[in-house]
């Protein structure tokens, strides 16, 4: 089915079978004026100067490999779980704390879209299920949907969390890691059974690797909707390979409100 079809398909089934999955940094978050989920850590001034370079060579080391669309599958996903496992060890051994995560509210370092407030509320009022899938650090995603009044009960995140001891020192991470390369509905928890009847998805990303986001459970019609960060013209072909809609647009969560209002008009 192409795009319309599809979204079609979503209207005729109904909401009551619909359920969101959406993918954090750089797509529920702004790309050009707004750090990811894991940018706080490294940006607040509470670690160590060595844990900021240290995370900066690791960019620059395995991010160019991230965006290579030409290294097989299997490879790229060895090398991404290498990237995020080092990334994790890394805010542990340069000494993380619960506590530092705190001074996240009030920063906007991570900014939410322009419009994608109204879009959760919609989804809270209407009881539709959101999966927000992520290859980011869980525990600041939490604190900024809780700090934007929008980490409701039909709200669920994937992601990447630390435990902490009784200090709140980071002694651990919680398995399994979320990178790029293995983002799909599995490992869902109780989470599942919210969304195990709900077999047509809304899905929103901005790699090609979000694509693959619904993958793990049987569904009927996935809608999938990209975010085109920046001018790079290869990766809009990649993306428009593999999603059903890709928008240009660093800022504004309205393209994906554009396509809600034609899935909830009467």
């Amino acid at each position: 089915m192409n795009f319309e079809e599809k979204i079609e398909a979503l209207k005729a089934g109904g909401l009551d079978k619909l359920h969101v999955i959406c993918d954090f940094d750089r797509t529920m978050t702004t790309f050009a004026k707004g750090g990811s989920s894991f940018s706080p850590v490294r940006r607040l001034g509470f670690m160590p100067e060595e844990y900021g370079e240290q995370a900066l060579a690791l960019f620059a080391n395995y991010h160019p490999m991230e965006l290579d669309n030409k290294i097989p599958h299997e490879e790229k996903e060895q090398l991404m779980h290498e990237w995020w496992e080092a990334q994790l060890l890394l805010m542990m051994n340069h000494g993380l704390k619960k506590q530092h995560l705190e001074q996240v509210n009030g920063s906007n370092i991570v900014k939410l879209r322009e419009g994608i407030i109204e879009f959760m509320n919609d989804l809270a009022a209407r009881g539709i299920p959101l999966l927000v899938l992520s290859a980011g650090f869980g525990d600041v995603i939490e604190i900024v949907l809780k700090e934007a009044g929008v980490y409701t009960d039909n709200v669920h995140v994937v992601s990447n969390f630390l435990e902490y001891d009784e200090d709140g020192k980071a002694v651990a991470y919680r398995a399994p890691i979320v990178h790029g390369m293995n983002k799909c509905e599995q490992e869902l928890g109780p989470y599942e059974k919210d969304v195990v009847d709900r077999s047509n998805v809304l899905l929103v990303g901005d790699m090609v690797g979000d694509a693959n986001m619904a993958d793990g459970l049987p569904h009927d019609t996935v809608v999938k909707i990209a975010f085109l960060n920046g001018d790079d013209e290869d990766q809009r072909k990649d993306l428009e390979e593999v999603f059903d809609y890709v928008i240009k647009d660093d800022e504004s969560w309205e393209g994906v409100n554009e396509v809600w209002r034609r899935l909830t008009e009467e």
